[in-house]
């Protein structure tokens, strides 16, 4: 496999295949984007420079997501030592803020246009390697650490339950945030209601992540437990 972690891609003609591939993949998809259309739309003459400059498909998809995600986590972790200042690590919705407004501030507008949510929920969802996971121990410090804390703060809720309300509480976060991004390319007015879609997100999620737990979610929970066993 390619040390994709020690690649750094520079150069304009690396930078235009990655803002090419990123606006390609969040509008068709990771599985709809052949390697073909990104040469073409980053005006590249030499159908080798992905190869050249990235290794592999894959090595350029990791690049891409490399290529903002540093800033997304410094966010998150200069946000989480305010909280730790502030003493508020035990706000469950101020944790919740930490993780989507980290992610939020990638919708501010950009000469060449926002794409790369909808770039990071494409891959998550249909990228069979994705790199997001190969970069997690990398850029997703402050995720982590987030997560923590919010387990913490769940601890009187099933682990089991609290680890699977994690990880629906990311995936939603992402999808919404993504939405908001297509929303944006569809009509640049809705950026007017951008900040309260945003807050009413961080509610949505910090409810999702403490309601009570039904009877039903219980038996259910204990079913998948028994078989997993």
């Amino acid at each position: 496999m390619d040390n994709l972690l020690c690649r750094r891609p520079d150069g304009r003609t690396a930078a235009a295949i990655i803002l090419a591939t990123e606006k390609l993949v969040a509008q068709y998809g990771a599985n709809g984007v052949s390697i073909r259309q990104i040469i073409f739309a980053a005006k590249v003459r030499n159908a080798s420079a992905v190869q050249y400059h990235f290794g592999s498909r894959h090595g350029l998809f990791t690049a891409v997501y490399h290529h903002r995600i540093a800033g997304v986590d410094k966010r998150r972790l200069a946000e989480l030592r305010r909280l730790k200042r502030e003493g508020r690590l035990g706000d469950c919705r101020a944790i919740v803020a930490v993780m989507v407004q980290a992610l939020a501030e990638e919708l501010k507008p950009r000469a060449e246009g926002n794409y790369y949510i909808r770039f990071i929920e494409r891959c998550v969802r249909e990228y069979e390697n994705q790199p997001s996971d190969e970069l997690a121990r990398v850029h997703r410090i402050g995720l982590r650490i987030a997560g923590i804390h919010l387990a913490r703060i769940l601890a009187y809720l099933p682990a089991e339950l609290v680890a699977m309300r994690l990880t629906e509480c990311r995936s939603l976060g992402l999808y919404s945030l993504a939405s908001m991004e297509a929303d944006l390319e569809r009509d640049p007015m809705t950026r007017v209601l951008l900040p309260l879609r945003i807050e009413m997100l961080i509610d949505g999620l910090a409810a999702a992540l403490q309601g009570p737990v039904s009877p039903s979610t219980v038996d259910a929970l204990k079913r998948e437990v028994r078989h997993s066993t």
